[in-house]
């Protein structure tokens, strides 16, 4: 899963496009014509991609414009959110937990916390401070116990991930990255950096045996390329699971325990895999989706639907579909900008300009609701778990 930020880029780039809406809503005022929508410039097309969907899409639901707004129950109304620079990173296999993450380029030491969803109670606070002190030894009785730490916590969570540092379901043994390489761990001892020009986002397997790395994998069309490398959790040499070419870090752990992967970057279309998390590592049937490079893709929390959008055809706002990945089934097909967050029954929040767009599985006619969360996951269908002002807050949504 891709990690769900509330860091400053996001506020950012939302000041950024609610500048272009000002600035043709002002031009089309001047030329008394209805506003043209929120836009961006649109990225260099691809070649369509080619769909394997193991089950033909039903009709889309009709391209819609940005709804008008409509009242909601108060108590789902939130001032917007002080951005700290943490994460969101993902919700624990049982349910209970929300691992949060602070990880600030090396300038500061890394930092999880695990809070009780229902309760609010920070279950750990830890501060990696052997980890950011760093100065090329490894193998030292601090960072061992930083490592330790954190592994006791990160494997409540799928695939036991915490972003650069992941576990065994065990806890004792892991990997974690440090600048561009992971090392494996096995109890106190940090292993060789895995031999890879740079390997990032180490996963485990359920059983334990096989840690899963993003690596680097040459250039294509001018930009680096990677994908999925697999290896013994003891180490070894990383061996590439062909067909995953231009993993883009998206990922999420299906309710079928297979690892669901985005690919796709210039040169390469944007398709979702199925990889099977026990060796040979198969790759199975994939669904690529026309047209341009995604602004933004997110896979709900288990892999069942994918949701993305891409820039809109000249100054229109962008378009935001999604897809039923279990049986290829179309759900929305709307137009307005924003950043997304998909449940497991295909309902789609569409975060921008400072409103919330809910949008059930095959609804053109979303409600709007004030919320300014860009740090959600969704827990079952129509609960919210957010990152806000310094703590977790749930989130019911009607």
């Amino acid at each position: 899963m891709r990690r769900r930020s509330s860091s400053g880029w996001k506020v950012w780039l939302l000041a950024f496009v609610a500048l272009l809406v000002a600035i043709r809503w002002w031009r089309c005022r001047s030329a008394s014509e209805p506003p043209p929508g929120d836009g961006a410039a649109a990225p260099a097309r691809r070649d369509a991609a080619v769909a394997d969907a193991a089950a033909p899409a039903t009709r889309p639901v009709p391209i819609v414009d940005a709804p008008v707004a409509v009242e909601v129950d108060a108590a789902l109304r939130a001032p917007a959110p002080v951005f700290d620079d943490w994460n969101l990173e993902a919700i624990s296999l049982d349910g209970t937990t929300a691992l949060v993450s602070k990880y600030d380029s090396f300038k500061t030491p890394p930092h999880y916390q695990v809070i009780a969803i229902d309760t609010g109670v920070v279950e750990a606070d830890l501060e990696l401070k052997e980890l950011f002190e760093i100065s090329g030894q490894l193998s030292t009785e601090g960072v061992a116990t930083d490592l330790r730490r954190a592994r006791s916590h990160l494997k409540r969570f799928p695939l036991g991930s915490g972003g650069r540092i992941a576990s065994t379901p065990d806890g004792e043994r892991g990997a974690f990255n440090y600048v561009d390489a992971t090392h494996v761990v096995t109890g106190d001892t940090v292993g060789a950096a895995i031999r890879l020009p740079a390997a990032y986002d180490p996963l485990v397997t359920p059983d334990g045996t096989t840690l899963v790395v993003r690596g680097y994998d040459g250039r294509i069309a001018g930009s680096g390329k990677y994908s999925l490398f697999t290896l013994p959790i003891g180490g070894g040499k990383p061996k590439k699971v062909a067909g995953t070419d231009g993993w883009n870090g998206h990922w999420a752990l299906s309710k079928t325990g297979s690892l669901r992967i985005v690919v796709g970057q210039p040169g390469i279309p944007t398709c979702v895999l199925d990889v099977a998390l026990v060796a040979p590592f198969r790759v199975g049937p994939k669904q690529c989706f026309d047209g341009a490079e995604p602004l933004d893709v997110e896979l709900s929390p288990s892999g069942d639907w994918i949701a993305w959008s891409v820039a809109g055809e000249g100054e229109g706002a962008p378009r935001v579909r999604s897809v039923e990945l279990t049986t290829g089934r179309a759900g929305i097909d709307v137009r307005h900008p924003g950043f997304l967050t998909v449940a497991d029954n295909g309902r789609v929040l569409v975060v921008g300009n400072g409103t919330t767009y809910d949008y059930d599985a095959t609804s053109g006619s979303p409600r709007t609701i004030d919320l300014h969360d860009l740090g959600c996951i969704f827990r079952g269908g129509s609960e919210l778990v957010c990152w806000r002002a310094g703590a977790i807050v749930k989130i019911d949504l009607p």
